[in-house]
């Protein structure tokens, strides 16, 4: 390898950066080949092409997966709602001596949250979660069961409910989530008293 001062051009284009770098230190004699790869900076469009796919490819594995986590984040949010509000109800019953009849009674023991502030009504009607993802409602209790039900206020999410129930006469209580393809139905709870 030879080594010696350069002053050329090794790049068009770039002239003063290279000619600068050539007059003051040392270069080896340099081949066309070597001088295409150095002033070769960009990518070919067949690159560009290959990385674009490979991208395309791990979005279309990640969005779904991501998406699908999202909804069961919301559910869970849903599912520790209904949890607190049954604690809630059971909580009342101990405190008053009487089963709580509406959302104004529950928030005598904890705030039970909606978008617009605390539940205050005068029934179980349907309230919307705080975070606008799921509405929630309850039957009247009868003879100490309660019985929750939060919705997904998307359809696509419809299959993402969550239904609740405690039986304050024997201390039973119950959450099922739906999953994909499969909503959670009242059927499915085991805290009803077998008549």
């Amino acid at each position: 390898m030879n080594l010696s001062a350069k002053s050329v051009y090794l790049c068009k284009g770039k002239a003063d950066e290279f000619m600068i770098t050539a007059r003051f230190f040392y270069l080896p004699d340099i081949s066309t080949r070597d001088t295409r790869s150095i002033c070769s900076a960009g990518y070919t469009i067949t690159e560009m092409m290959i990385a674009v796919a490979i991208i395309g490819i791990l979005s279309a594995v990640a969005v779904p997966s991501f998406f699908e986590q999202l909804l069961k984040a919301r559910q869970n949010n849903a599912r520790a709602t209904i949890s607190q509000l049954m604690t809630q109800a059971t909580s009342y019953s101990d405190e008053f001596g009487q089963l709580a009849m509406n959302w104004k009674d529950l928030n005598k023991v904890a705030a039970v949250m909606t978008q617009s502030g605390p539940a205050v009504q005068d029934n179980f009607s349907s309230i919307t979660l705080p975070s606008g993802h799921y509405t929630l409602s309850s039957s009247i209790p009868t003879h100490g069961y309660y019985e929750f039900t939060a919705k997904p206020v998307d359809n696509y999410a419809a299959d993402y409910n969550v239904i609740g129930c405690i039986d304050l006469s024997n201390g039973a209580s119950n959450i099922q989530a739906g999953s994909p393809g499969s909503a959670a139905k009242s059927s499915e709870l085991t805290c009803k008293t077998k008549s």
